[in-house]
């Protein structure tokens, strides 16, 4: 959630309102070298930055949401065998329903390990 609102407050949900930005460089050189401020791109090369930009971003919320989704669905299995148990209920005695909410979480979870590098680690 919070990192749904930073990108809605820097307007980086695709759509008419999506505005790219990124850091300048750097200079190498210590003498010259300055804090980076942002700013938009201006030029002849904004066009295609800012579509590629939007694309990610769109991949990045769709792949996002849909394993928030996911978690959320999974919490939902896990609540109900949970009261499942609880309540001794007859079919939670041969394990399968446990074995089956089980295999579907790791399953969300073996999803992040590969969503996260993707989205986060990646240059």
């Amino acid at each position: 959630g919070f990192e749904y609102a930073d990108k809605f407050e820097h307007h980086h949900f695709p759509g008419p309102n999506f505005a790219y930005e990124q850091p300048e460089k750097i200079n190498t050189r210590p003498e010259e070298q300055r804090v980076p401020s942002v700013r938009t791109y201006q030029s002849s090369t904004a066009p295609a930055l800012s579509n590629n930009a939007q694309l990610f971003f769109a991949l990045y919320f769709a792949m996002t949401g849909l394993h928030a989704l996911h978690i959320i669905i999974g919490i939902g299995i896990l609540g109900a065998i949970f009261i499942m148990v609880k309540f001794r209920h007859p079919s939670v005695a041969y394990y399968m329903p446990i074995e089956l909410a089980g295999l579907y979480w790791h399953f969300v979870d073996i999803v992040w390990i590969f969503l996260f590098p993707l989205l986060y680690l990646l240059g």
